[in-house]
């Protein structure tokens, strides 16, 4: 499975460690020594790529894809291969919260942990106040608070992290990860691959080729981590009532 895959390529295999992958779709990942079911159904239980290790997954089907849509939609103007880079820079500058403007990054239903195919996209609390900017980080924002629904399930499972590995497109972006950080309340992290799912079923190959006993020495001996990014905590106490005012949105 690709999400296996990925979490093997950032060296998430043992319990304790965590997975935010920001792609196209959005998913927060929690290795486990034994299944463990949501009651709920709200996340999904499959087997890991490595022997006797299982994981629970949350799905936000549209993280950066929702990016991608805005982009597309209202940064035309700009220079193609600079679009998403000033876009950050743009909402870099917006206070947290957006002044008021909340996105829900509903574009195609979801999954985690609605389970609703029929569920759409919205931007709430918009005034001729706001510009292009204040959207751009309810984007962003918008997707870290449905990520962190899923974040919160894992939670409800014995399944809380002492930090997040990040991969994926977002992981690219300083804000984005920090913006992570900040709304999770957790130390963030990346490694020092890029590929992901590939690099995980390389590591596979390597494993059964020989070159390695196992994924776990794969891992080890092939994966650095940088060091950890923290929170900031004054922002992620004026995150809380921000992410309980998106879920109020979706309510309206």
């Amino acid at each position: 499975a690709d999400n296996a895959c990925g979490a093997a390529g950032v060296g998430a295999i043992t319990r304790g460690e965590a997975v935010s992958s920001w792609g196209t779709s959005g998913t927060v990942l929690a290795p486990t020594a034994e299944p463990r079911v949501d009651p709920k159904l709200r996340a999904h239980t499959f087997c890991h790529v490595a022997p006797g290790v299982w994981y629970v997954i949350g799905v936000v089907l549209s993280a950066g894809g929702a990016f991608a849509w805005f982009r597309d939609q209202c940064a035309r103007e700009l220079p193609e291969d600079e679009r998403d880079e000033r876009l950050v820079a743009e909402a870099a500058i917006i206070p947290a919260g957006a002044d008021g403007v909340t996105f829900l990054p509903y574009l195609q239903g979801e999954r985690t942990p609605h389970r609703d195919a029929s569920l759409r996209a919205a931007f709430t609390g918009l005034s001729l106040a706001h510009s292009r900017a204040h959207m751009t980080r309810a984007v962003l924002e918008g997707v870290c608070f449905a990520l962190r629904d899923s974040l919160e399930i894992l939670k409800e499972l014995g399944l809380t992290p002492a930090h997040l590995l990040l991969t994926g497109g977002g992981a690219k972006s300083a804000f984005i990860r920090q913006l992570q950080a900040d709304i999770f309340g957790l130390p963030v992290t990346t490694v020092n691959r890029e590929e992901g799912g590939a690099y995980g079923a390389a590591l596979l190959a390597a494993v059964g080729t020989g070159a390695f006993p196992d994924l776990m020495t794969a891992a080890q001996r092939t994966l650095t981590r940088q060091a950890l990014s923290p929170p900031n905590p004054e922002m992620h106490r004026a995150y809380d009532p921000i992410y309980r005012r998106f879920h109020r949105s979706l309510l309206r």
